[in-house]
């Protein structure tokens, strides 16, 4: 992922519309990250492996910036992977039962859950320029390569 500036100002009004879009977004994340790290257990090959520390780490960026966005409320815990997580964890940990295969069509399978939910964002007319930005340069871009690399490692199993 390239480097980017994540600053954003905090003083920008955010529609609750919006607010519970990016909250989502970073759940979503941080499901991400921890889908990775068990995957990354299953995986024998440091070929692979080093691939998807990779991938984790442009999801540790996604999530530093929406976190610097300051949206998140004292009641939402963007830590909790919500729906999605729970999804993850399930299919994550039947697929390392079932091998390395399984193992990565789960993280494509999230992968392109994520990439839908970028795309939805990006609709949003209350979302701003910024964000929008950051998702259409970085994030969509970045989804794309993982999806085209998890397909590579696929094929090669």
């Amino acid at each position: 992922m390239q480097t980017v500036n994540t600053e954003h100002k905090s003083n920008t009004i955010i529609s609750k519309d919006v607010k519970k879009s990016i909250e989502s977004l970073l759940r979503g994340e941080s499901s991400a990250i921890d889908a990775y790290l068990q995957v990354m257990e299953k995986l024998n090959t440091k070929p692979e492996k080093h691939r998807l520390m990779e991938f984790m780490e442009d999801h540790r960026i996604a999530v530093e910036y929406w976190e610097k966005t300051g949206v998140t409320s004292a009641n939402s815990d963007p830590k909790d992977p919500g729906i999605w997580g729970d999804f993850v964890e399930a299919v994550v940990g039947s697929a390392k039962l079932f091998g390395n295969t399984a193992a990565l069509k789960a993280l494509k399978e999230g992968e392109e859950h994520g990439l839908r939910e970028y795309r939805d964002f990006l609709k949003n007319e209350e979302a701003s320029t910024s964000h929008k930005n950051f998702v259409r340069e970085v994030l969509i871009p970045s989804g794309e390569r993982h999806i085209t690399s998890i397909d590579a490692m696929m094929k090669m199993q």
